[in-house]
Formats: C-alpha cells, structure tokens, sequence
C-alpha cells in the first residue's frame, strides 16, 4: 500500500489566503537559499483522496463564470460552491514558484543554477515531481525528461488517488492530465500505445537512450504526419502533406538550429510541422 499523499500546506485554503502564503514561503526559501543553496523542507498536510485539485488557476474563473461540462458528483458539488472562498488545493501556485523566489545573483546563470536546485529538491516529493513534469515538460536533452518522468512515475499511486482541474473544466485523472503534454511523445516512441500514461510513458523515455539518428528522424517524420492529421489549428494542412517537405525541414534543423534538433526526441516530431505551417508556403519559399 502506498504512502498517504502530502502536499505542502500552503497550497489548501482560499484563493488570496494561499497566495499571501506561497509568498511568504517563497522569501523563506530565497533566505535558506542564499545561506547554504539548498532549501527548508516545507511543512505537509495530507490531500484525502477523492480531493479536487486546481492545476490551473484560470479554471477558478472559469467555474467561476459558471462553466461545467460534467456530470460528476464530485465535481457538482465544488461547482455549488462557487467563487473564490472557499478552500481548496491551489496547486497552480507551483507553476511560477521557483520564479518568485528571490535572489542575490539576478543573472541567468544565477536563474539556471536556482532552478537546478529547486527542481532536484522538488523531486523528492508528489507534488514537485508532478509540477516539474508538467511546466517543464520536453525541451530538455534526454537524460533531463528521463529524470523528471522517472520521479512523476516513482509517485503515480499516491498522484492517482486524486482528481485535477484544468481549463478543460471537469475533474481529470492523472491519465487524462497528462495525456496533452505527453501525447506526441507517445506517438512518436511507443508503437502500440495500452492507453495507461504509466505504462506508455516507462515505454517511451526506456526506447529514447537506444535510437539510433536515423531512427529517431524516421519516428520524427512519422510523428509529424500523425500531427498534420490530426491537429486542429493548422493553417495549411494540405500543403504540409507535399512530398519531401518534412523531410527538407528536418534537414534544416539539422543544419540551422542543431540545438532544437538534438532536442527532437523529447520536443516530438509535430515540431517540424508547426514549424512550417507558421511560415506558409510563401515564406517557406523565400
């Protein structure tokens, strides 16, 4: 049986409340911070399971304004309960919480060595882990997303026993929250997806360290496709369907910007097309 879930306490109350408090915490981990570069160890309460919680803080307003788009139990009862204040789990006020932490060395390499540490302390917990999965999910060389999916996976079972509101508006397993910001990442590397996140995920990041270049330029073509079938949004749909288009931007990338194509494993292979689709034929041709 797995540990009861904690998350730290000033993530649960009203709105204003908790944001007053994740203020405070944060200067309190800017002092501990700039003394021994390393942070205090957050004071935990548990999240019952069954609990509501807010990944993005826009769905307060949203339910606010009266938006509802299930029928469940659950969530009709925190919809009566409409507004602000009333308590609930803010766990949105992690998203930027690394950021308002204060600091002495106001440069970017100041930022990059802050937000190393918070993320290696971070980990250690549900609640970091999750987080650090979420907003900073796969624009990072293999071994970094490898790192922050093996420490989400690490804590699945307690992370399940909840539900987590979005913009989508309805309480989300933690499948379903996580099937946007990982969803090219298993089409791309898992060939017979099960529909488990877990196990979709342990698939794709174990199948990333063994390709070869040509195969992950094969599974990056192939992701694109997928991508230019299925996403809403596309301009030029058709033309992004013009033999060896994808292909020469690929190449491009590989010439141009060697960064962002190292990074194609974990970025995914839609990439390419929203790429081109930005620019449109006409700027594609000058």
């Amino acid at each position: 049986m797995s540990e009861p879930l904690l998350f730290p306490e000033f993530l649960y109350g009203e709105l204003s409340p908790t944001q007053r408090k994740m203020k405070a915490e944060t200067k309190k981990w800017g002092k501990r911070y700039a003394k021994s570069g390393d942070f205090p160890e957050p004071k935990l309460i548990p999240v019952p399971p069954g609990s509501i919680v807010f990944w993005e803080r826009m769905a307060l307003d949203l339910m606010k304004w009266g938006g509802s788009t299930e029928k469940d139990p659950e969530w009709e009862k925190v919809c009566l309960r409409a507004g602000r204040h009333v308590p609930r789990w803010h766990l949105h006020h992690l998203v930027h919480f690394w950021a308002e932490i204060p600091l002495e060395d106001g440069s970017s390499e100041g930022a990059r060595a802050l937000l190393n540490a918070y993320e290696a302390f971070v980990q250690r917990y549900p609640w970091g882990a999750l987080t650090i999965a979420l907003t900073r999910p796969l624009d990072n060389p293999i071994p970094v997303a490898t790192r922050r999916i093996e420490a989400l996976l690490s804590f699945w079972e307690q992370l399940d026993t909840i539900r987590y509101v979005d913009v989508d508006l309805y309480p989300k397993s933690l499948t379903e929250l996580l099937r946007r910001p990982y969803q090219e990442t298993v089409v791309m590397w898992v060939d017979s997806p099960t529909g488990d996140a877990k196990a979709d995920l342990h698939t794709a990041f174990a199948a990333m360290p063994a390709a070869s270049e040509d195969e992950i330029r094969a599974r990056a073509l192939r992701c694109a496709r997928w991508f230019i079938e299925t996403w809403p949004h596309l301009k030029h749909r058709e033309w992004l369907k013009t033999p060896g288009l994808l292909e020469r931007e690929l190449e491009r990338l590989r010439m141009e910007e060697p960064d962002v194509y190292a990074k194609l494993p974990t970025l995914g292979g839609g990439l390419l097309a929203s790429n081109l689709d930005r620019v449109g034929p006409e700027g594609a041709q000058s």
